[in-house]
């Protein structure tokens, strides 16, 4: 815990001292504005780090995100409700804290930097129970989008560490967790649709008590479409979850397909 809260500490001072180069930037932004995004998704599945959370049960996820004033820094309230029975205790709600920034921009390794703080909230938990314990994430990622030229590719990685808002049950909770993944974009020659293919692996390092392994990948195909100016977004992922982890707690299940669309303006 000590390492892990060094950790936190350098990542806080890193954000403070990102915010103090950019503040002239900030100064001379002409008339910035508070911006509010609205989203509803529904999928068949909730899929979360490799954990199919709510079983045979469909999930709606309405969100809300605010822009601050184009300063980088924004706020995110999302939600998780189970469509159907059983699954009611894992309804859960999240509050994000998150700091945008890019560095070395229009260069061939520009990296987009997302460092955010996530609360999440199982407001329909029992008390002490390790699945719907109450839980905070701290995590940082970095997004290639010049790295690999014209080719449509964009690599990206994501490292977190999550704690136990509750020590009673901390020790099954706690560990930190990482994803690779490559995004490529292309449009359907006929339609001009702008399609998007992720790949992504997945190492678990002792979340939930998850064997330190890689646990999953996931592949995930999307389009959007504005209709009226809203944008509506069909999505289809499969997971593939790795032989050991399928043992370790992660998934029991050794592939995953859902699919599901966003709403947005």
């Amino acid at each position: 815990m000590k390492k892990r809260s060094k950790v936190l500490l350098c990542m806080a001072i890193f954000i403070a001292g990102t915010q103090v180069s950019l503040a002239h930037e900030e100064e001379s932004a002409e008339d910035p504005t508070l911006t509010f995004a609205f989203d509803q998704t529904y999928s068949s599945k909730y899929m979360w780090r490799g954990y199919d959370v709510f079983g045979e049960n469909s999930a709606y996820m309405p969100s809300v995100d605010i822009d601050l004033f184009q300063t980088g820094w924004s706020l995110n309230v999302w939600a998780a409700v189970p469509m159907g029975s059983g699954s009611e205790s894992l309804s859960e709600l999240n509050y994000t804290f998150a700091y945008n920034t890019t560095f070395f921009e229009d260069e061939a390794h520009q990296a987009d930097v997302t460092a955010n703080w996530i609360y999440y909230d199982f407001y329909k938990g029992a008390r002490f129970s390790i699945a719907t314990t109450d839980a905070v994430e701290f995590g940082v990622g970095m997004e290639f989008p010049n790295l690999l030229g014209d080719s449509g590719l964009t690599p990206s990685i994501y490292g977190a560490t999550l704690d136990s808002a509750d020590p009673n049950v901390g020790f099954e909770v706690d560990g930190n967790y990482y994803t690779f993944a490559l995004s490529y974009d292309f449009s359907c020659p006929q339609t001009e649709q702008e399609f998007n293919i992720t790949a992504d692996v997945h190492y678990n390092d002792g979340l939930f008590a998850a064997d330190h392994d890689w646990s999953h990948s996931t592949y995930t195909l999307s389009t959007s479409y504005d209709v009226n100016g809203v944008s509506v977004s069909p999505f289809l992922s499969y997971q593939s979850t790795m032989e050991d982890s399928s043992t370790s707690g992660v998934n029991p299940d050794s592939s995953e397909l859902w699919g599901g669309v966003s709403m947005s303006f």
